[in-house]
């Protein structure tokens, strides 16, 4: 019985015990290079969210010629108000952010939306 306590024991050091003393030291170690990994990823994303401002502030349309819009949305000059709007829907189905799409592309076809219903 204390035979099988015993390698019960030994199993568990070596499974869990063994490998975290390790991953510590490890840590200690590399412990600049780990700092300077986490200020560079930091560093990115911040960069990244910095960056993203620049298309929130106005995305209403006013800059978007019709032309551009109408390719966003891919229409026609002639489209009515109707096909405008299901346009819209049908492509801010794919890019929604709450649907792992992209913020940048719904608000550009926010802004398309608005500037051909504007006219």
């Amino acid at each position: 019985m204390s035979f099988i306590f015993f390698l019960f024991l030994v199993f568990i050091v070596i499974t869990f015990v063994l490998p975290s003393v390790l991953v510590f030291f490890l840590f200690l170690t590399k412990k600049n290079s780990i700092s300077f990994m986490m200020n560079s990823i930091l560093s990115k994303f911040l960069n990244e969210f910095n960056s993203s401002k620049d298309y929130t502030r106005n995305y209403t349309g006013d800059n978007m010629s019709k032309d551009e819009a109408l390719k966003i949305l891919g229409l026609n000059p002639e489209a009515s108000q109707n096909e405008i709007n299901k346009a819209y829907q049908n492509l801010m189905k794919l890019v929604h952010p709450d649907k792992g799409g992209s913020e940048y592309f719904a608000q550009k076809l926010n802004a398309a939306r608005d500037r051909l219903l504007k006219n």
